[in-house]
C-alpha cells in the first residue's frame, strides 16, 4: 500500500506539474533589433538625460558623451540587464524586474538602446551612469541618465497579438459594445493602417470599409503597446465577422485579432482566448489528471470512488 501511495502522489506531481506548465504562457523576448537611429542625444557632464520608456515609447536610445565613455552598470558582451534603482547609482536593481516583463540595455556602434516587452502598473524609474572611469568608485566626470517608466494598467493575457501565427478571438453581443487589445513587440504595425478598414474575413485578406459592414463601427489605434480600442454605436442586423492584423512592420508575419459581432437580437456576451491550441491541451491536461486523481485518491484514502 505505502509503495502504491507513493507512485500515486508521483505521478498527481507530475501530471500537475506538467498541465501547469501547459497553461502557462511563456515569455518571448520579441524586442526589437537596437538599430542605433540618426538623432540620439549624448549624456555629457553638465547635460545630464532624461527619457521616458511607455507603452507608447517602448524604446529608447543614448549616447556617453566623449569624456564620460564608460556605462555603469558595465554591460557584459552587447547586451544587459542591470541597472542603478537610484539616482545615487549606488544600489542596482534589473530592468526586467522593474519593467515586469522583458527588458534589456543592448549596445551597438556606441549606442545603447533600452527595449521592453510591458511597463509596469505603477510609474517607475531606471538610472544609469556614463562616466570617466570604467571603476564607479573613482572620482572624476560623470553624467546621469534617467529613465522614467510610465506605468499603465495590465493588458488581459487574452487580449494581447504577440505571436506571429497565432489568433486573438473576442466576441461581442448587446449589450457590450466596445473590445480593446494590443499588438506584442515583435508584431507592433496594425494592418490596416486606416482606423476606417478593416478585414471582412477570418483569413485577414478582403479589405472592406469598416462603416459599410457596421454602421457606427470605430477603432481608436493605440500606438506601438498601446491598446487599440473597437466601438460600435450600434449592433449590426447579421452576425458579422471583421480581422486586424498585428504585423512585424514590412513582412506578412502577423497574429491576427478576430472580432465577432452579433447581430442586434443577441444577448450574451462571449471572449475566446488567444490560442485555441492551447485550450485544447490544458483540456486535455485536466483530464489526464482528473483520470489518475481517483485511483490514486482510492490508494491514498482506502475508498474506492
Amino acid at each position: 500500500m505505502a509503495g502504491q501511495q507513493r507512485h500515486c502522489r508521483s505521478a498527481l506531481f507530475f501530471l500537475v506539474a506538467s498541465v501547469c506548465l501547459l497553461c502557462t504562457p511563456s515569455l518571448t523576448a520579441g524586442l526589437p533589433d537596437a538599430e542605433p537611429s540618426q538623432d540620439v542625444k549624448a549624456c555629457e557632464p553638465s547635460m545630464p538625460l532624461q527619457l521616458e520608456l511607455s507603452r507608447r515609447n517602448p524604446l529608447v536610445q543614448f549616447k556617453c558623451g566623449t569624456t564620460v565613455s564608460h556605462l555603469l552598470p558595465k554591460i557584459v558582451g552587447s547586451t544587459g540587464t542591470a541597472c542603478f534603482k537610484d539616482a545615487s547609482c549606488e544600489g542596482q536593481g534589473s530592468l526586467p524586474e522593474l519593467l515586469n516583463g522583458v527588458a534589456e540595455i543592448v549596445s551597438k556602434d556606441s549606442v545603447y538602446t533600452v527595449a521592453t516587452s510591458n511597463v509596469p502598473v505603477v510609474d517607475t524609474t531606471a538610472y544609469f551612469l556614463c562616466s570617466g572611469d570604467p571603476d564607479p568608485k573613482k572620482a572624476g566626470e560623470k553624467c546621469l541618465v534617467t529613465i522614467k517608466i510610465k506605468g499603465s494598467a495590465p493588458i488581459r493575457e487574452d487580449r494581447q497579438c504577440t505571436t506571429i501565427g497565432s489568433t486573438v478571438k473576442i466576441g461581442l453581443t448587446a449589450p457590450v459594445n466596445e473590445a480593446t487589445f494590443a499588438c506584442g513587440r515583435e508584431v507592433m504595425a496594425l494592418a490596416p493602417e486606416s482606423p476606417t478598414r478593416v478585414f471582412s474575413d477570418e483569413n485577414c485578406t478582403a479589405e472592406a470599409d469598416l462603416a459599410t459592414l457596421i454602421p457606427g463601427a470605430s477603432l481608436t489605434r493605440g500606438t506601438n503597446l498601446e491598446l487599440h480600442k473597437f466601438a460600435l454605436s450600434a449592433f449590426p442586423q447579421k452576425k458579422t465577422t471583421l480581422c486586424y492584423k498585428c504585423h512585424k512592420s514590412g513582412t506578412n508575419d502577423a497574429c491576427k485579432v478576430i472580432i465577432t459581432v452579433d447581430a442586434a437580437s443577441a444577448t450574451s456576451t462571449t471572449t475566446s482566448p488567444t490560442s485555441g491550441a492551447r485550450s485544447v491541451i490544458a483540456g486535455a491536461g485536466v483530464l489526464a489528471v482528473v483520470w489518475v486523481a481517483a485511483p490514486c485518491a482510492g490508494a491514498l484514502y482506502g475508498t474506492t470512488l
